[in-house]
């Protein structure tokens, strides 16, 4: 059944939606995959840049089959760029010698016919002329046989995997990602529910490798309607996965880390495309201007979170974003941030992280405080005013509460998961003065955080394995000793692979915002604040 899956996803897939799993093939097949394009003017025809395992540059090229079929009239329409990836050298630095002849491959997620064949055949004499490599073809068949020689019987194996991954393709890819169900379909695949299983390293990468398969052809119907936010999630839970299996069975870095990198390029190239559609926008409304008043500032917030971390994220990538308008746009839209939950915390403390590298002045500190002073005042258990939800309601769920269409009972006075790291950062600033007045009104609330037993599982979107604290803050505080707890952090309650990432653990409590805690928040404003 799973064999069917795969072809039926092959054959509705992009070049774009096929290019992450392709690279994952690679790289299981001994290749050592250097680049993968975001498809912007700059490509030169190579889509995926790797090394062989005879130390070969290669150079691939990724086209989607018209019904099917490679044709002639395709072969026309992309000649210049087969010509740009033939003759024009690779230029990348983790390739020494500049001049080295490198190999061309064409791939397509269909079969070539015959008349195509012939132009490849006469392409490839003229090339034998020039002393060139012959161009080299991948097909749909060899994608599938490679597929199955990579990922063999390490799919889901319950109906009710099948029935979920199924599901997605009936998705509509305009619309939300449903996160858990992603996550529980990997979570299955992976056997993280299974406490007592053990595994080969050459099993894990295995399994690790489906995994991408499963969350690309999960993500299908969103890359087809380019939902870029939907894609972003996809493949940071993807990544969170991946570390769980790493950190659970301690993996050396060599048999994981190739995986990730293609991960983290997933999310990269999603978030340029994301950049360059807004960059195209002359406003960010969604349909009628009326009916989209509630979606649009959710909207807004979250956007401006992802370009704040596309912002932060140059400082570790060597690409280069336009980060002039990644200025412009989060100034221009940061009054309209809705904070719409507390599951909406970690998007607004993007911004202010970003912000803070941008303007030296004490405005991105008082946001801080304007988001302590928001939380103190609804969930103040005496206060009228709706309050702020946990972060483990996702947004869809709190605007179907706002619509009155699916209600929830406020039972949430009283307690927050955010308001004591938020105090800490504040602290952090040295703003003695200010804090004591937010204090007072801070001490009504019962600060409120869950840690997984095992720290592995700070990546599981869902385990009651783990201790649920609460803490009653005391009237009054010391504050040499708040101070000195603010920059206190507590190492072995931090997701362990992601503190050398900071600009994927701040997209990682985005997307999972109910694995925050203190200490996380305190851990990015120091990394972040000192690069």
């Amino acid at each position: 059944m799973i064999e069917k899956v795969l072809e039926g996803w092959l054959d509705s897939a992009t070049e774009r939606s096929f290019q992450i799993p392709f690279a994952h093939l690679l790289s299981n097949q001994g290749y050592r995959v250097l680049h993968i394009t975001h498809h912007c003017g700059l490509e030169m025809g190579k889509d995926i840049i790797a090394v062989d395992s005879n130390g070969i540059p290669c150079a691939f090229q990724l086209k989607t089959a018209e019904n099917g079929k490679f044709s002639l009239q395709t072969w026309r329409r992309i000649n210049n760029q087969i010509r740009d990836l033939v003759y024009l050298k690779i230029n990348h630095p983790s390739i020494g010698n500049y001049n080295q002849s490198h190999r061309s491959i064409l791939v397509t997620n269909g079969f070539i016919k015959e008349d195509a064949t012939r132009a490849i055949n006469d392409f490839n004499a003229t090339l034998l002329t020039d002393r060139k490599r012959p161009l080299e073809t991948i097909v749909k068949g060899d994608i599938l046989k490679l597929a199955k020689e990579t990922y063999p019987l390490v799919f889901p194996s319950e109906l009710r995997d099948f029935k979920s991954l199924l599901e997605f393709f009936l998705e509509d890819g305009t619309s939300y990602l449903p996160k858990g169900k992603l996550a529980n379909l990997l979570e299955s695949l992976l056997y993280l529910n299974d406490l007592n299983s053990k595994f080969s390293n050459k099993e894990l990468g295995r399994k690790i490798a489906s995994a991408a398969l499963i969350t690309s052809i999960s993500l299908t119907q969103f890359s087809k309607e380019l939902n870029w936010i939907a894609e972003i999630e996809g493949w940071t839970i993807y990544l969170a996965y991946l570390c769980a299996v790493a950190q659970r069975w301690k993996l050396k870095e060599k048999l994981w880390k190739s995986q990730f990198e293609l991960a983290e390029t997933a999310i990269f190239n999603s978030m340029t495309n994301l950049l360059e559609e807004l960059k195209g926008r002359t406003n960010l409304i969604e349909g009628e201007p009326l009916s989209d008043a509630l979606f649009y500032r959710v909207r807004v917030t979250y956007l401006v979170a992802l370009m704040s971390i596309l912002g932060i994220w140059q400082k570790f990538n060597s690409d280069n974003v336009d980060c002039e308008f990644i200025s412009d746009f989060v100034l221009k839209y940061r009054t309209k941030m809705l904070l719409w939950g507390e599951g909406a915390i970690p998007q607004i403390l993007a911004f202010y992280w970003y912000y803070r590298k941008i303007d030296a002045t004490s405005k991105p500190d008082f946001l801080l405080a304007e988001l302590i002073e928001d939380i103190t005042t609804s969930n103040n258990p005496k206060s009228k005013i709706e309050s702020l939800a946990p972060p483990y309601y996702q947004t869809q769920e709190i605007i179907l509460h706002k619509l009155g269409i699916k209600k929830f009972e406020d039972i949430f006075k009283g307690r927050s998961f955010f308001l004591k790291g938020l105090i800490y950062l504040f602290t952090r600033k040295n703003w003695k003065q200010k804090m004591k007045i937010l204090w007072p009104n801070a001490t009504y609330i019962m600060f409120e955080e869950f840690i997984p037993k095992e720290n592995w599982q700070f990546y599981l979107w869902r385990t009651s394995n783990g201790v649920h604290k609460a803490e009653i803050p005391r009237r009054t505080e010391n504050w040499k000793d708040l101070k000195k707890r603010a920059f206190q952090i507590e190492d072995d309650i931090l997701p362990q692979l992601l503190v050398n990432y900071p600009h994927l653990l701040l997209l990682f409590i985005c997307v999972y915002p109910h694995r925050v805690n203190p200490s996380i928040l305190k851990c990015l404003d120091d990394k972040l604040m000192n690069t």
